[in-house]
């Protein structure tokens, strides 16, 4: 889902619990350079981790349980979307 305000763009996506990508790929993907802020959920094949990235600054934590993975990008000029959507799906695997 895409939104705008306030001189902002983000998109968010949310993914069925049944995908458990490697953290390794998922960390490398929100760690990434090129958007003011990233945050989100994941349950990976290591365990449910939430993450928050403003800037330069990365946040990770273990978290107990969720239902589904999901996350958003925030920055301050529209993004491709669907060329970053590409690779949220490509880490995440077959499911």
């Amino acid at each position: 889902m895409e939104n705008s305000g306030e001189g902002y763009h983000s998109c968010n996506w949310h993914f069925a619990s049944r995908y458990a990508p490697d953290y390794e790929r998922i960390f490398s993907l929100i760690r990434g350079a090129g958007v003011g802020r990233r945050q989100g959920i994941f349950i990976s094949e290591q365990g449910v981790f939430g993450f928050n990235k403003a800037d330069k600054v990365l946040t990770v934590l273990e978290l107990d349980d969720t239902m589904k993975s999901r996350i958003e990008v925030i920055d301050w000029k529209k993004r491709d979307w669907d060329r970053m959507e590409s690779s949220w799906i490509g880490a995440l695997g077959d499911g």
